[in-house]
């Protein structure tokens, strides 16, 4: 996928930033207890071509709206070898990763690609 089209597949950080902080308002306007925020999603995070920009100001947004909660990912590790991606890992204060197989032979064994 050319670079324009990946970029337009992703909503963009801007996009991102906005849903959370509504999402956040509505919650908290409803009184709802958030015990940490979670990057996950509909598919892997770490492809998002702006993974690294888009925690960023989700640290920004936590630390405006909700400084005592957890920045969370959930994934499945893919893309770890990626310093980009590692540096936005890095930043955040849990890390789910998921590891089905230590190597390309037994992922094949167990996933059945």
């Amino acid at each position: 996928m050319n670079q324009a089209k990946q970029d337009d597949f992703y909503p963009s950080p801007e996009e991102i930033d906005n849903a959370a902080r509504e999402l956040i308002r509505n919650c908290i306007e409803r009184e709802v207890q958030i015990d940490n925020l979670t990057i996950s999603g509909n598919g892997e995070p770490t492809l998002h071509p702006k993974f690294l920009e888009c925690v960023d100001l989700l640290l920004k947004v936590r630390s405006d709206m909700l400084p005592n909660t957890k920045l969370v990912v959930l994934s499945n590790g893919a893309h770890c070898d990626n310093k980009r991606i590692v540096q936005g890992l890095n930043k955040l204060d849990e890390r789910m990763i998921k590891l089905d197989a230590g190597s390309e032979t037994m992922f094949k064994l167990l996933n059945r690609p």
